[in-house]
């Protein structure tokens, strides 16, 4: 996983991504307020047969000027149903977050019928997929340690061990 680092508060880029022939269309992110201000919301269970509300959510959201968001898992609902799947990227695209990062926690429908998470994996691009893994990030002074679903103790103790030492190192 790239990440960017020497961004400056308070400022504007523009970014494109891509590989080959296919590009985005050029987008903007403004990853710090220039206040020092850091701001973000939380998501939880947003799988829906009809995303009407959680899109009128979204839409707020992008209105909120949040600087990231974590979504806690449970996104969809059956990985292994495209439909949905697509569903679920088009209402989690930059056109409803904006320029709000967006850490992405793996529930237990994420796993289902896919145990590997290789779908979950594909579609956010997470340094670790595994059940019960997890990543971390740095906000402005903001800690955020990301834990994946996992019903087994080993791995939860495990989890915890590595957040505790994540954390001390930040």
């Amino acid at each position: 996983m790239n990440l960017l680092s020497g961004l400056t508060a308070g400022t504007t880029y523009e970014y494109q991504v891509g590989a080959g022939e296919l590009w985005s269309e050029v987008a903007e992110m403004a990853p710090f307020s220039a206040d020092g201000k850091t701001s973000f919301f939380v998501l939880a269970d947003v799988q829906a047969s009809d995303f009407t509300q959680v899109k009128m959510l979204m839409d707020a959201i992008n209105e909120g000027g949040y600087n990231f968001g974590i979504q806690t898992g449970d996104a969809i609902d059956t990985v292994t149903d495209y439909a949905e799947v697509k569903s679920v990227i088009d209402l989690m695209s930059a056109a409803h977050f904006g320029d709000a990062d967006i850490l992405r926690v793996l529930g237990n429908h994420e796993y289902y019928g896919d145990s590997a998470a290789n779908v979950a994996s594909s579609l956010y691009n997470l340094p670790n997929t595994t059940a019960g893994g997890g990543y971390s990030v740095t906000y402005g002074d903001v800690y955020v340690a990301t834990i994946h679903f996992t019903n087994t103790t080993a791995e939860l103790e495990s989890a915890l061990a590595w957040m505790v030492e994540d954390a001390k190192a930040s």
